[in-house]
């Protein structure tokens, strides 16, 4: 599976600190278990595409590639950098899974996961144009 480089900073710097984060997550932001995680091997990069941003990988995935769904499972700042590559992204994906909450609200952090905590300003306007596209 190819691996492509996202972007280096988020399009939107927040100006408050999420105080429960590191409550939820962990200090360094994968629960503080830095060995239950698989080792990585050189052979591991061999997948890494280093001239490719993702956003554009994505655009061109699913230019060619139909009936996909795109599973969201961490920062949506690719995808906002795809739609402004190209608004067309809206409506290339068979449906979008977008992993920032959950029907009970419990569990949370302020009642949403990380992805909306860290990307609000991006969170609704992406939901709102591909829902509408």
């Amino acid at each position: 599976v190819p691996v492509y480089k996202g972007a280096a900073a988020p399009l939107v710097a927040r100006t408050e600190k999420n105080e429960q984060a590191s409550d939820f997550f962990g200090r360094d932001g994968i629960g503080d278990q830095p060995h239950a995680f698989p080792e990585i091997v050189a052979t591991d990069a061999l997948s890494f595409v280093p001239d490719k941003p993702a956003a554009v990988a994505l655009i061109e995935l699913f230019r060619k590639t139909l009936d996909v769904t795109l599973i969201c499972i961490g920062l949506l700042t690719n995808i906002a950098l795809a739609l402004q590559l190209d608004p067309a992204f809206a409506k290339m994906p068979r449906e979008v899974v977008i992993m920032g909450g959950n029907l009970h609200g419990t569990f949370l952090i302020n009642n949403s996961l990380i992805i909306c905590w860290e990307t609000p300003s991006l969170t609704l306007p992406l939901i709102s144009t591909i829902a509408i596209l």
